[in-house]
């Protein structure tokens, strides 16, 4: 307790009240500025979202995690490439799904669940925005259908027949297939393979056929043999483990004994724990998405995602870094991070623009940084080399002046003795 506190504490205290005052004042007297606590944000960080503003209607806020790559993947889902996402930023409940909004105490009591009200409810572990629910239906990411509980009987998988295929009004050839098939062969085979468009529904009830004959849990072995990839950009690479699948993207550099391959993009689908599949979605080596997959077609959809997503060309090369690597400071180079494509950009970096070849936020401001340092470490250079050529005109200025005067002073010294004589 401070001395203001506690006005009627006795003599002995006051020494060590005293001291201690001097102490926080700084030992002159004068009070020492403490540093102000920053506070979460009081709006919603997602783009569109009114949340927290005048007039909205009211929502919980959840502030930004401090695990820097699980901040990252929040970013990336939210889409917003103007501002990045701080610890101090807030996202409202209405960016989650249900099960991530923790609003109850839950207990057991004698085999019964039993819930007492949350004050202020709270985020699962491990909670990811992906609604965006004032932004186009697309940009948001459906979570696949939550497991039932220990207990309760689960319900058989329900397959769906496959869409009546639209046809054409039907032809001579038609009738007379349907004519042949319902009159007697007389033990002769039928060929149902003689129009264009027969020869097709095999095709496509076959790849059907394979794709639905497994409807067990999804496996790496599945996602190998039936996954669709984007684009020829991607291709499956080999790894030693075997309870994991990764699709990549390759640059091929150089040429002859210089080859050099890099994989600026590249999606995991791993099955370590035998129970789902975890996606993850890597650029330029960050790990950028993290989701859950339980069929092919979400597997298809994030590669998609993956592919239309721009990367951030990073702030400048490195050989436009070296020539002012010299000059920059300690606290800035723990803001720079280079890659494998020889790329300087910011630890801050959000890996995904809205365009091609365009850089993030923090890059663009990394690369203003540097340019401004660029700048006055060529006008340092100048500034020497100016001065190094200067200094031999001014040494020989002063020798033409000091011959110039030699002369004139013998004259005055000569004009000075005939006087005195």
């Amino acid at each position: 307790m401070s001395a203001v506190e506690t006005p009627t504490e006795t003599e002995s205290s006051q020494p060590a009240e005293s001291a201690q005052s001097t102490e926080s004042s700084g030992g002159d007297g004068t009070a020492s500025k403490k540093a102000k606590r920053m506070r979460g944000q009081t709006v919603c960080y997602a783009p569109g979202c009114r949340s927290g503003q005048y007039g909205a209607p009211k929502a919980s806020l959840f502030t930004a995690p401090r695990d820097e790559k699980l901040r990252k993947i929040w970013q990336y889902n939210l889409r917003r490439l103007d501002k990045p996402l701080t610890v101090y930023s807030s996202v409202c409940e209405r960016h989650f799904d249900p099960r991530f909004i923790e609003r109850d105490y839950v207990h057991i009591v004698n085999g019964d669940e039993v819930r007492i009200p949350r004050g202020r409810p709270r985020l699962a572990p491990g909670a990811i925005p992906t609604l965006l629910p004032d932004l186009p239906g697309y940009l948001s990411k459906k979570l696949p259908r939550p497991r039932p509980t220990k207990g309760r009987p689960e319900l058989p998988a329900v397959i769906r027949p496959p869409k009546p295929r639209k046809s054409g009004k039907p032809t001579d050839t038609d009738h007379n297939q349907e004519g042949e098939s319902q009159g007697p062969t007389n033990g002769e085979p039928i060929d149902t393979y003689t129009t264009g468009t027969v020869q097709e529904e095999p095709r496509q009830t076959l790849q059907h056929a394979n794709r639905s004959a497994d409807k067990g849990p999804l496996t790496v072995e599945r996602l190998k043999k039936f996954v669709k990839l984007p684009s020829q950009e991607w291709c499956a690479i080999g790894t030693l483990e075997t309870m994991r699948v990764v699709f990549t993207t390759s640059l091929i550099r150089g040429s002859g004994e210089g080859l050099e391959i890099l994989h600026p993009k590249y999606v995991s689908f791993s099955n370590s724990d035998e129970t789902e599949v975890v996606a993850e979605a890597y650029f330029q080596g960050a790990l950028c998405c993290k989701a859950i997959v339980t069929t092919v077609e979400e597997a298809e959809t994030f590669l998609q995602d993956a592919h239309a997503t721009h990367m951030c060309r990073g702030a400048m090369w490195d050989s436009e870094f070296a020539e002012i690597c010299v000059g920059v400071t300690k606290k800035l180079l723990q803001k720079i991070g280079k890659n494998d494509e020889d790329t300087v950009f910011s630890l801050e970096c959000t890996r995904n623009v809205d365009a091609e070849g365009a850089m993030c936020v923090p890059c663009r401001l990394l690369r203003k940084t540097l340019l401004t340092r660029k700048s006055r470490v060529r006008s340092q250079v100048l500034k020497k080399k100016r001065e190094q050529i200067e200094e031999p005109d001014i040494q020989q200025a002063e020798l033409s002046c000091s011959s110039s005067a030699g002369p004139e002073q013998n004259l005055c010294l000569d004009s000075a003795e005939l006087n005195g004589s």
